[in-house]
């Protein structure tokens, strides 16, 4: 389950406020140049250098500080370094100019299920899915199915990665999550075949069962937590 919270792009959030001033807007010039290195910075993001990343998204901000995409992709940087809170303080800032940016409340939302605040991540996963115009509600409805797996509701985990399925029916992520929640509640057959296909979608593996059970048995010598114990259920659901 961990898994999802390393490469995908995501965004972050926080709440309208109401005395916010409207931001200034940087002549061409300058927009052009913080797009070539908001650009460069996510490229690298992507590619796990976090540090050249770092350095190209900070420039961008540099020349435009009220633009939201750079705003989350910087933010995205500090999480991957695990500041957390300058992460946090960047998505308030997304949402104090855009407050119906569902991205940044994805993100928000990834944060406080990482620090186990699985009550709040609900919330904000539901206020970034109530905006119908969201890119990627597949990702918050995985993200959602994860927090209600974590609180052991695992109904409603199950009927959160469905939906994120039903939206995009190759988001192998969602079969991952699905196959453990068909476990949790004993329906093994379901937990099988929901894994097998999760395998298959999976571009490191497509479809070699033997490689993944391989992968995470020398994973599982390296875990510890929650994310041991996921990775223990998929062994164990591959015995069936």
């Amino acid at each position: 389950m961990s898994r999802f919270l390393t490469v995908i792009l995501l965004l972050f959030i926080i709440f309208l406020s109401s005395c916010a001033l409207k931001p200034s807007k940087p002549s061409e010039d300058i927009q052009k140049d913080a797009e070539y290195n908001y650009k460069m910075g996510i490229s690298s993001l992507n590619e796990g250098n976090i540090k050249m990343a770092y350095v190209q998204l900070h420039k961008a901000y540099e020349l435009d500080p009220n633009n939201k995409d750079i705003l989350n992709g910087l933010g995205i940087v500090f999480m991957q370094l695990g500041e957390n809170e300058r992460a946090m303080a960047l998505f308030r800032r997304v949402i104090e100019i855009d407050g119906r940016n569902s991205e940044a409340y994805n993100n928000i939302g990834v944060i406080n299920l990482q620090k186990g605040n699985y009550e709040e991540a609900v919330q904000v996963f539901s206020k970034a899915l109530n905006n119908p115009l969201y890119q990627y509600p597949e990702r918050a409805y995985y993200n959602l199915g994860t927090a209600y797996y974590r609180m052991k509701k695992y109904d409603d985990a199950i009927r959160s990665f469905q939906s994120s399925i039903r939206l995009v029916s190759d988001f192998f992520l969602s079969y991952y999550g699905l196959a453990l929640a068909w476990n949790k509640k004993g329906y093994y057959g379901n937990a099988i075949n929901t894994l097998i296909m999760a395998i298959a979608l999976d571009g490191k593996y497509k479809g070699n069962m033997e490689l993944y059970k391989k992968d995470m048995i020398q994973k599982l010598l390296q875990s510890s937590g929650m994310e041991a114990e996921d990775i223990s259920d998929y062994l164990e659901i591959m015995k069936f």
